[in-house]
């Protein structure tokens, strides 16, 4: 499809990888599907200029859903799960400095003035262990799940503006303003990417935890699965 002309030009330059890759969650969860990952294709991701770049203009709806499943083998300064520069959110969930925080986080505008960003505690998020992560965003709010359990809202306030300002494109894997901070690619694996329209509720992610969707379910703009071996 033509929108998606700009994921393979292959700024993928980690590997897609089929393999055994049993779920460890950071809470208890009876819907957590251990086979799902077994059966599922990864992005595998080096750290090292190794990333996904997304479609431009993402996303128009004002209130999305982005969840997926996401493992670190090491923790990078500000390292992304995912970050969206070019959509009508500016958001993204990445590990805070380099502890295992996980951390969501919504620009206020374009021009980088001022942003919301909330951490997680400590115990969410462990180097070489999978953890499904979602999170729900709008225009005044952000919300983080793991594993189908509310973790975080954002509230602190920061004026921080990078220099220079962030490339407006939409990445797995990559910060928008990875030369301002010097912020490095993700070590690490993601599979079953889903961005929604609209606020999916607790009990909504908690039952799709366990399922791989088909891409035609009600609400979802976009589902990275790699089952073909691409991005697309």
């Amino acid at each position: 499809m033509n929108q998606y002309r700009t994921l393979l030009s292959l700024v993928l330059w980690g590997t897609l990888l089929a393999s055994t890759l049993p779920a460890q969650p950071a809470a208890q969860l009876s819907t957590l599907n251990p086979q799902l990952l077994s059966t599922c294709r990864v992005l595998d991701l080096d750290g090292k200029d190794s990333y996904v770049e997304l479609p431009a203009n993402l996303f128009t709806n004002e209130v999305v859903t982005v969840e997926g499943w996401v493992k670190w083998r090491a923790f990078g300064a500000y390292s992304r799960f995912f970050e969206f520069g070019d959509a009508a959110l500016m958001v993204g969930v990445l590990n805070f400095g380099n502890a295992s925080e996980l951390t969501i986080q919504r620009v206020h505008n374009r021009a980088y003035e001022g942003q919301t960003m909330e951490q997680a505690p400590a115990d969410y998020l462990s180097a070489d262990q999978w953890r499904h992560v979602a999170m729900v965003a709008g225009t005044d709010f952000v919300k983080l799940y793991v594993n189908g359990a509310l973790v975080a809202t954002a509230n602190s306030q920061s004026n921080w503006k990078p220099t220079p300002g962030p490339v407006l494109k939409n990445f797995l894997g990559r910060s928008v303003v990875k030369e301002a901070g010097n912020n490095p690619d993700i070590n690490g694996q993601l599979a079953e990417v889903r961005l929604w329209a609209g606020e999916r509720t607790a009990e909504e992610i908690r039952n799709n935890i366990p399922h791989r969707l088909t891409g035609r379910e009600p609400g979802l703009l976009a589902l990275w699965n790699f089952a073909d071996g691409t991005a697309r």
